[in-house]
């Protein structure tokens, strides 16, 4: 082959390289200047729904009347296996705070289900005694309309003339064990869930 002379391929590589930009078109610096996309974000994945809980039980009902006729209310709260009896008001004259710590009770549970354990029913009696005199502190405060002391008037160690802070009070416990229908409605609601703690 003569000096000078052209191969097929010598002007190959002329034209490719002559072809060939030694730097990138606009389009293509554009394209090289874009941020790497992000992968696809997956989709959460869909929550399943909770078990729809068992209703909260609360039920109010009427257990019996006082001397004057005055409703004695029991406040049911929660459905377990494990009966919880609070009784408040007894004395509810001379300790106006036990009816008022009652009737606390069941405003928090009733409205702090979870606050409850699970395998209780709590039964409250807010007021056991709502014939009893307004007198804080005062004896007069804890007899009923009969001038009865009802935590006399119950079975054990009866005394018809009972004792109250050291000095004895004539009739004060009451002509019998239960005469108060006060004491009788405690005495058969008692029964009654003491009944079911053995079911």
């Amino acid at each position: 082959r003569e000096a000078g002379e052209e191969t097929a391929v010598s002007r190959a590589a002329t034209t490719i390289e002559a072809e060939t930009p030694s730097e990138p078109t606009p389009d293509a610096q554009l394209l090289l200047d874009l941020p790497t996309p992000l992968p696809a974000a997956t989709s959460s994945p869909t929550p399943t729904s909770s078990p729809t809980p068992t209703p909260f039980v609360v039920e109010q009902g009427l257990i019996g009347r006082s001397v004057r006729g005055q409703p004695i209310n029991t406040t049911r709260i929660g459905d377990g296996d494990r009966v919880v009896l609070f009784i408040g008001g007894f004395h509810a004259g001379y300790a106006p705070g036990t009816v008022v710590l009652a009737e606390q009770a069941i405003d928090y549970f009733s409205n702090r289900p979870e606050e409850l354990p699970s395998n209780v029913t709590l039964y409250i009696i807010s007021n056991a005694n709502p014939d009893s005199p307004p007198a804080a502190g005062e004896f007069a405060g804890r007899l009923n309309a009969n001038s009865v002391d009802l935590n006399r008037n119950w079975d054990c160690d009866w005394q018809e003339d009972a004792s109250f802070g050291g000095r004895i009070y004539s009739g004060i416990g009451g002509p019998e064990p239960f005469s108060e229908p006060e004491s009788q409605i405690l005495r058969e609601f008692e029964a009654v869930v003491t009944a079911l703690l053995t079911l």
